[in-house]
């Protein structure tokens, strides 16, 4: 998965990341979030985020006993994915925030499709009715599941 601001079109690099989540997480809204699975490109626009924070945040996977196994990709370094599986169901995309070594996190909430709909429409069609965007859940088996 990749994420470039629309107007500009240029990537997000480490340095967007390595910065306040709050902050961040606010930036995001907008920029466009895509992959490429098979040659097939497919992405949307970021329309809404989450903040996850430090050990402090009883909302974040980092509020537990200190760095562990699942939680060890939030501390660092800026700009990677840290998605886990949550109810037995879904994956969810996290973007990973703030300086190597402190945790944070933005949970990518919703998209809004802008490239490959096609493509995303093919996908998953398990689903009850085909819906866009429904939540931190469904999305990312739009952009990454064949």
């Amino acid at each position: 998965m990749n994420t470039f601001d629309l107007k500009t079109a240029s990537p997000l690099g480490p340095g967007f990341f390595a910065r306040p989540t709050e902050i961040v997480a606010r930036e995001l809204v907008g920029k466009v979030l895509w992959s490429r699975l098979d040659g097939a490109l497919s992405g949307g626009k970021i329309v809404e985020t989450e903040a996850y924070l430090d050990a402090h945040d009883p909302g974040s996977h980092a509020s537990t006993k200190g760095v562990t196994a699942r939680n060890r990709v939030m501390y660092g370094p800026p700009g990677c994915l840290y998605v886990y599986f949550t109810y037995g169901n879904h994956h969810m995309l996290n973007l990973v925030t703030e300086s190597e070594g402190t945790a944070g996190a933005v949970l990518i909430r919703a998209l809004e499709p802008l490239l490959g709909v096609a493509v995303m429409e093919t996908r998953r069609r398990e689903d009850a009715e085909w819906r866009w965007p429904t939540g931190p859940g469904r999305w990312p088996k739009r952009l990454a599941s064949t």
